[in-house]
């Protein structure tokens, strides 16, 4: 997709007042962003019974450390994040204002979980490791909304208490793409 300024220099219509032919010009600059593939859909947090974000020194390694990193996280409410909305390859989500989600140079680890209301807990998790795309300010005091795509995808169902990161970059998340629409076919 093209995102950018134009200006409407003409419109043609036909006989029943229908837009035929516009006429626009565009800047010669503009940005090229790769059209949106995946239904997203705005976070609410009844959704889930916990979800969040939040950005990692180093990328956990085995069972125990992911869950001590969630459970920290999950009890300190001023590090708590908001998912603003979410398809299944990437989030919008409000952080605590820092100037290193702001520097464009920047890269800061992060990691996105939800853990849905399901009798299994392996069906019910959702881990992610995401990088920023985009930053804007917030209407809400000391933060930042962030826009992430999801890279790697934590595979739950390997017994080795390793973890298992899969690369989802370029194909969004099967698993949540399903929870999704589960999500708005409850909805109706």
């Amino acid at each position: 997709g093209y995102m950018g300024i134009g200006k409407v220099l003409g419109v043609k219509r036909d006989l029943s007042h229908n837009i035929q032919a516009l006429l626009l010009r565009f800047p010669a600059q503009g940005v090229v962003r790769r059209m949106r593939r995946d239904r997203r859909i705005d976070w609410n947090p009844e959704y889930s019974k916990t979800s969040g974000v939040m950005c990692i020194d180093h990328i956990p390694e085995t069972k125990h450390d992911l869950k001590e990193l969630v459970q920290n996280h999950y009890h300190l409410a001023a590090l708590r994040s908001q998912i603003i909305n979410l398809s299944a390859a990437g989030a919008c989500v409000l952080l605590p204002d820092s100037s290193e989600l702001k520097s464009l140079s920047a890269d800061p680890g992060l990691m996105l979980y939800i853990i849905a209301d399901e009798f299994s807990l392996l069906d019910a998790t959702y881990v992610f490791l995401c990088k920023k795309v985009g930053v804007t300010s917030s209407d809400v005091v000391d933060t930042l909304k962030l826009r992430m795509q999801f890279t790697h995808e934590l595979n739950l169902r390997n017994s080795d208490t390793s973890l298992n990161w899969v690369e989802i970059s370029n194909s969004g998340s099967a698993r949540l793409n399903s929870f999704i629409h589960n999500i708005c076919s409850d909805d109706k």
